[in-house]
């Protein structure tokens, strides 16, 4: 059966649309930081605001959880979980070369929500009963820090406060990065470098869906689930984060040789 120069052409066209889609993964290069809207778009609130308002957010909230007695009170806990932030922060330098050197703080407050999240500039909080309720092993734990260090390493939080007002600046910190659902398209980046960054730092890259999929059948059952409103999960979602691990085991396993 003979071909029409038009047939020919189509074929060419769509051979040319699909190979960017056949290039390789090559998550051994560092990824170049972008922290916030392209440079041409004038900002309405900045890097340096946003982290002021970060700062004495997180402050108050710590400061809270201390005098309701809420704060860091399973010693087990906190030191597990400091130790999988520690290898995670050290890792961040492969996506952001300045990450390492941020004022990085961790807490683990004991009361709802189950959540976690991570503020501008490295200011983190997880809440026990997510932990506890989900029964995380560490390389699940890992994928949920990771997660929530790739939004703030990637500058979601300043790109989203942009469209937000700006007269309570701690009010807005908050909201930009741990009070309000992610888009899809900073879900899928945060997907994609946190599952990268577990890898580089020692943690299996498949815990992220086991992740997911444990705190999905946990709200299946009535439980509210905050992580899961601010990190909506899908099917499509879960095939996208199992092609993710797959690509990044060389990492995972170059990062557990001794």
């Amino acid at each position: 059966m003979s071909l029409t120069r038009a047939s020919l052409g189509l074929a060419a066209t769509l051979l040319v649309a699909l190979l960017p889609a056949c290039q390789p993964y090559r998550p051994q290069l560092p990824v170049e930081p972008r922290v916030g809207p392209m440079p041409s778009r004038e900002l309405s609130v900045s890097q340096a605001q946003l982290q002021q308002g970060a700062d004495e957010v997180y402050a108050r909230q710590i400061s809270r959880a201390a005098a309701d007695r809420v704060l860091d009170t399973d010693p087990a806990m906190d030191a597990r979980v400091q130790a999988i932030v520690k290898r995670l922060i050290a890792a961040s330098g492969a996506l952001r070369a300045d990450a390492p050197n941020w004022s990085w703080e961790l807490h683990v407050i004991d009361q709802a929500p189950l959540d976690a999240w991570c503020l501008s500039g490295g200011k983190m909080a997880v809440h026990a009963p997510l932990l506890s309720r989900l029964e995380l092993d560490d390389d699940e734990v890992a994928a949920l820090l990771a997660h929530t260090m790739a939004h703030a390493l990637r500058g979601h939080a300043l790109e989203r406060a942009q469209s937000e007002a700006t007269g309570d600046l701690d009010r807005l910190a908050f909201n930009s990065a741990a009070d309000l659902p992610y888009s899809r398209a900073h879900e899928s980046e945060a997907d994609r470098l946190g599952i990268e960054l577990a890898a580089r730092a020692g943690f299996s890259p498949r815990a992220t869906a086991g992740l997911w999929r444990k705190a999905t059948a946990l709200a299946g059952t009535g439980v509210q689930v905050r992580w899961l409103v601010i990190h909506p999960f899908s099917a499509s979602r879960e095939y996208d984060i199992d092609a993710v691990a797959r690509r990044v085991m060389p990492l995972y396993d170059q990062a557990k040789k001794p």
